[in-house]
């Protein structure tokens, strides 16, 4: 959340006071709390995906000094990429991190091996890129550069269809668990230090949530703004989602709480059983379309079975929000254990 938004916010906001803060800001702005490699990758996103016309690949590379390293790689200016001019498709884009102005080149070869090969022959193999693939709709970010492929994370980046709704976040939520979270070996956010359970875990994953969130909706035509930490009138949820319509009518979308379960199973019987509780009252007082809790359950014999822990809730709470639990695995043995049992 920025810092305008947050001092906005510092008390308990009803649902009108949060619309009217909201709408006081830049909805596409990117959170504050992004570092040059997120900016980096929001904004090569927003420059390509938001296109009408596809783009089937093409790659982004980080860079200080564009100017100097465009014209010593013979590329051609490229401006005003965010507004959707320039021609991607095909490129090479050496820009800063807001991907907005920079450098360009055509590749000879537009497939992906052709793509990273001149990368390589033009001594940009261990720069920051970002790879998109546009008839997969999924960004390749190499955060260390192609040379090093074995770290690389995708991102899938789905095209828009109408309002936001609770099946779109729960098919987020599948994703970023997918993609980012099941497999302890590319796991993004650091849960485990020497074996141990950090004491930031739930910051850890909120902050990874509301990133992946973010950039989620990065390459949709609709504005979505993930809201961390808000306090209203309700209390302080996790998530808020917002959603700005061609009009200009802004329209808060739903709310995500998150719960991170250690075991025993009366801990998260009780922990599920205020994620309940908190998501009904958010919704109701809010007047929010949806409510989900997401459940990450880190105990030593993780399950994404909720089915337990909502079996004697109280049913309205139940009956109102929906509840989602991903297993997460403290190494890679005992998720490659789980995958065979």
């Amino acid at each position: 959340m920025s810092d305008s938004l947050a001092d906005q916010l510092h008390g308990s906001a009803s649902k009108e006071e949060l619309l009217r803060a909201v709408a006081a800001e830049d909805i596409d702005q990117i959170p504050p709390e992004f570092d040059d490699q997120a900016r980096f990758l929001v904004c090569a996103v927003r420059a390509v995906a938001k296109r009408t016309g596809q783009c089937d690949i093409c790659a982004f590379i980080y860079s200080d000094a564009a100017r100097a390293d465009g014209e010593q790689s013979e590329c051609n200016r490229i401006s005003h990429m965010q507004d959707g001019h320039g021609e991607l498709a095909g490129r090479i884009i050496l820009t800063g991190r807001d991907a907005n102005n920079g450098y360009q080149r055509q590749i000879s070869s537009p497939t992906v091996d052709g793509l990273m090969d001149e990368i390589e022959q033009l001594s940009f193999g261990n720069r920051l890129a970002v790879i998109w693939d546009g008839n997969a709709r999924v960004a390749t970010l190499y955060p260390e550069g192609i040379t090093n492929e074995s770290v690389h994370v995708r991102f899938a980046i789905p095209s828009d269809a109408g309002d936001l709704s609770q099946d779109e976040v729960c098919a987020a939520l599948d994703i970023i668990y997918s993609d980012n979270l099941k497999n302890p070996s590319g796991r993004t956010a650091r849960l485990w230090t020497g074996g141990q359970l950090t004491n930031t875990a739930e910051d850890e994953i909120e902050r990874h949530i509301k990133g992946q969130m973010s950039l989620y909706f990065a390459g949709q035509t609709r504005p979505i703004k993930v809201m961390s930490q808000t306090h209203t009138t309700a209390g302080r949820c996790d998530l808020v989602l917002a959603q700005k319509h061609q009009n200009g009518r802004l329209q808060l979308a739903g709310v995500l709480e998150l719960k991170v379960l250690r075991g025993p199973e009366s801990n998260d019987i009780a922990s599920t059983m205020e994620g309940l509780s908190q998501g009904y009252h958010y919704r109701k007082e809010l007047e929010l379309p949806f409510a989900t809790l997401a459940l990450f359950d880190v105990s030593t014999s993780p399950s994404d079975d909720h089915q337990s822990l909502v079996a004697n809730q109280n049913a309205d709470h139940v009956l109102e929000v929906r509840v989602r639990r991903f297993p997460i695995y403290n190494s890679p043995q005992s998720w490659r254990n789980a995958q065979a049992a």
